[in-house]
């Protein structure tokens, strides 16, 4: 399945140069990217499993998914591996207060979505910690995806579907 890089918190030159960092700013690639695939690819087989309706929780959200550094550091978070902002202690003091705060700021992000009566809660489950952190420097801070879901993922799932059965008869 295609992706784009997502941006690096390393701040790296050619990363600052080419990958945006606002989700929103990066949408129109995802467009072209995704919808030339489902034009291109002939197997709809193939894209069905490319492109798998996901509904799995992210690491960062689940409690005792845990991720040890090579420095013995503790992450729920794999795409903040090496930064403070995702560190929740280490391997010789335990836990920082950063876990919980990894595990129950989600509960206010959900409550907010389901205010918002947004549809994609099932799948975003309040938005992902790292998205957030790249763009706001904060991986507790809001940072909504209902742009990508409605303007790009859902009408190339609806594509891939709808080429998968024409096919299927």
């Amino acid at each position: 399945m295609p992706a784009l890089v997502d941006p690096s918190p390393s701040k790296t030159e050619w990363c600052e140069k080419y990958v945006p960092k606002n989700l929103n700013e990066r949408l129109k690639t995802l467009e072209i990217v995704w919808g030339s695939m489902v034009k291109l690819v002939e197997d709809p087989k193939f894209l069905l499993r490319s492109h798998k309706l996901s509904f799995s929780l992210c690491d960062a959200k689940v409690a005792d998914s845990l991720i040890v550094g090579s420095d013995g550091s503790i992450y729920s978070c794999c795409s903040l591996i090496g930064t403070d902002a995702g560190k929740i202690g280490d391997i010789e003091t335990g836990f920082n207060s950063r876990y919980a705060k990894f595990l129950f700021s989600i509960d206010e992000k959900v409550r907010r979505c389901l205010e918002e009566k947004c549809p994609f809660v099932p799948i975003c489950n309040g938005e992902c910690f790292y998205q957030s952190y790249i763009e706001s420097g904060n991986p507790f801070q809001r940072v909504c995806p209902r742009n990508f879901y409605e303007k790009i993922w859902l009408p190339v799932k609806a594509k891939i579907y709808q080429k998968f059965m024409q096919n299927s008869d």
